[in-house]
Order: C-alpha cells, then structure tokens, then sequence
C-alpha cells in the first residue's frame, strides 16, 4: 500500500490540486455558477449533408421523397431543422407534387413539417390538365396525411389561368383538392 508520506510535499500538493482542477472542469462548474449540467441545450444531436430519401408504399412504389442540403437533428427535443428542403408527394396516375422552400423544420414524431421563407409548388402537366405553379410562404405540411396549409397569400398559375388568395388548405391524395380561404380572385381562359 502506498502512503502519502513517502511522497515529497510539492509532488503531492500539485497532485492534489490537478486533481481537483480535473474534478471541477469535468463538472463543467464556474466559481458563481450554478451546475447546470442537469439542463438540455438545443444543441445538435447530428447532421447529414446532401440527403435524398425516399419513403415507400406497401405496394412497393414511392409515396414520398425529401432532399435537402443540409439536416440538422437536435438532442434535446429531436426536432429536425432542413437546409433549403425539396419535397415530392407521388400520387397514382399523375405526375408529382414537388415542394421547395428555403428552410424546414420537421417535428420529432414527424407528423408535422414547417417550411419557411419562399415556398413553390409545382406539377407538370398531364394529357387533361396544364401544369400548375403554386408561390406562397410560410407552409404546414402533414406528410402522413398529404396535406398542407398556409394563412399567407397565394398565387397558383396554369397556362393562362391565375387564382390570388389569402391563405389555402391543400390535400394532394388523390382525389386531389385545394382550398382557397379568403380575398380570392381568379382568371379563368376557357379552352
């Protein structure tokens, strides 16, 4: 057994105090301070760059795909926050719905999307119908449910026709259907 009176005095008093030095950083205390290491900080858990995933139906087809540049995961409420996020809800026989915005957030069951700044949405064309342009901002998305929603105002193109409103609710299942909720106005060409 080793005593501490085989050591001299000055190795044993720095060795007691770098300990205690090492002891009180590792508690991440500051003279004054309270610990507060008990506390969550909404600090990044992980992030991937450059992601692309795509989300399938039973019957083996896409339902769903989600590129962004850059998603940021957070520890302490494991919400999801997106770099300029691009969206594609697949429907059965037409072509998809594509959704840009500049930023996203996704909530931790993820059964609700923000998507903030500028938001497009596009569809192309099918043999019935011209495509259709959609600009908006500030987006609620459901993506279990294939719904949406903005309270912001709303500008939806397709060939020469035009609708302008303020706030839309939007279900992209099939059958599709939008929803305009107030100061609406349209321009409709007959073909």
């Amino acid at each position: 057994m080793i005593q501490l009176t085989q050591f001299p005095r000055p190795v044993l008093a720095t060795s007691l105090m770098v300990i205690a030095i090492v002891g009180w950083l590792a508690t991440g205390s500051q003279p004054g301070q309270q610990n507060k290491s008990s506390e969550k900080s909404h600090i990044a858990n992980y992030f991937v760059r450059d992601m692309d995933t795509v989300s399938m139906g039973f019957d083996g087809k896409p339902e769903r795909q989600v590129e962004t540049v850059r998603m940021t995961e957070f520890y302490d409420d494991e919400t999801t926050e997106m770099e300029t996020p691009f969206f594609t809800f697949y429907r059965s026989d037409t072509p998809p719905w594509k959704l840009h915005s500049e930023q996203g957030w996704l909530s931790a069951d993820g059964e609700l999307a923000l998507l903030s700044g500028r938001v497009t949405m596009t569809r192309a064309a099918t043999a019935d119908s011209p495509a259709i342009k959609m600009v908006t901002s500030d987006v609620r998305i459901q993506p279990g449910n294939n719904y949406m929603e903005t309270d912001n105002h709303v500008t939806i193109t397709s060939a020469n026709d035009s609708v302008n409103a303020d706030g839309m609710q939007a279900w992209l299942d099939d059958p599709g259907r939008i929803k305009f909720l107030s100061n609406v106005r349209a321009n409709y060409e007959p073909r």
